[in-house]
C-alpha cells in the first residue's frame, strides 16, 4: 500500500508512487491528495476508470486523460538502473510510451531496457552521465532518432553524502560531486531537451526532488542544498517555457528506506 511519502517506509511504494506522480504530472493530471493509501495499480485503474476512485483520490478531467497521453509519447527517464527511475521507465512503457534510459550504470541500465523490450514495451539504453554535457546531447538524439520527436523528461539521477555532514565538515569534492549529479545533471537535461520539445510543439519535464528540497535537515548540507535548487529552478524554467507549452514539475518524495 500507499502512504504519505514523508512517512513512507517501503521503497517500492515509495518509488511507485514517484513514478505515478511523474506521469500525472506529465499528463497535466491533478496530484491525488494525501493520505495515499490505495495501491498503484487501483490509481491506475481510478484514472483510466473514475468511477473506480477511492474517495480520497481526486481523479479531474485532466488526469483521466494521463494514461492515454502517455500512451503516445516518446521520452527520455535519466537513472533508470533500479528504485524512482527503473519504476518511473516500468510505468511509462507500460502504458505505451516509447522511452529511452539513460543511466551511469550500464549493466543496469541495459538489463532494465531489455525486460521491457521482452515485456512487450519500446526501450533503448543509452549510456548516460547526467554531469556530461556531451551524453545529454547523446541521449536526446538518440531518442529523436528513434522515436521521431521528444515529448518527456523525466530527470531522476540521484545521490547524497555517505554519512552525516554539517556545513565544516563538507569537502568541497563531497559538495561537487552532490551538486553535479543533482542541479548539473537536472540543468544539462533540460537544457538538451527543450529544444527537441519546441520542435514538436510542446513537452513535459518532471524533476525529481525531494521533500528535503521544501525542508532543511540539521545532518545533510550539500544534499538540501542540490534538492533545493532542483525545486527553484524547476519553478524559473516553467516560468520561461510556458508560453511555448513547455511545462516544467517537480516532484518530492520522502525518504527511501
Amino acid at each position: 500500500p500507499l502512504t504519505n511519502t514523508s512517512t513512507c517506509r517501503s521503497p517500492c511504494s515509495i518509488a511507485l508512487r514517484t513514478a505515478f506522480s511523474a506521469a500525472r504530472w506529465a499528463a497535466k493530471a491533478v496530484p491525488l491528495r494525501e493520505p495515499l493509501k490505495p495501491t498503484v495499480p487501483a490509481l491506475a485503474e481510478a484514472v483510466r476508470n473514475p468511477a473506480s476512485a477511492p474517495v480520497n483520490c481526486a481523479i479531474t478531467s485532466d488526469a483521466r486523460t494521463c494514461i492515454s497521453w502517455i500512451r503516445t509519447k516518446r521520452g527520455i527517464a535519466a537513472a533508470v538502473g533500479m528504485g524512482i527511475g527503473g519504476a518511473t521507465a516500468w510505468l511509462f512503457a507500460r502504458e505505451g510510451a516509447k522511452v529511452v534510459l539513460g543511466d551511469v550504470n550500464d549493466e543496469l541500465g541495459q538489463r532494465t531496457a531489455s525486460q521491457i523490450g521482452d515485456s512487450g514495451g519500446q526501450a533503448q539504453f543509452v549510456h548516460l552521465d547526467v554531469a556530461s554535457a556531451r551524453d545529454w546531447s547523446d541521449a536526446v538524439k538518440a531518442a529523436v532518432d528513434r522515436f521521431g520527436r521528444l515529448d518527456v523528461l523525466v530527470n531522476c539521477a540521484g545521490n547524497r553524502e555517505p554519512g552525516s555532514f554539517t556545513l565544516e565538515e563538507t569537502t568541497e569534492e563531497l559538495w561537487d560531486e552532490v551538486m553535479d549529479v543533482h542541479a548539473r545533471g537536472t540543468f544539462l537535461g533540460m537544457k538538451h531537451s527543450v529544444p527537441k520539445m519546441r520542435d514538436s510543439g510542446g513537452g513535459s519535464i518532471i524533476n525529481i526532488s525531494s521533500v528535503l528540497g521544501m525542508v532543511g535537515q540539521g545532518d545533510r548540507t550539500s544534499y538540501v542544498a542540490a534538492k533545493g535548487a532542483i525545486r527553484l529552478m524547476s519553478k524559473a524554467v516553467a516560468l520561461q517555457y510556458a508560453k511555448e507549452n513547455i511545462r516544467v514539475n517537480s516532484v518530492h518524495p520522502g525518504t527511501v528506506i
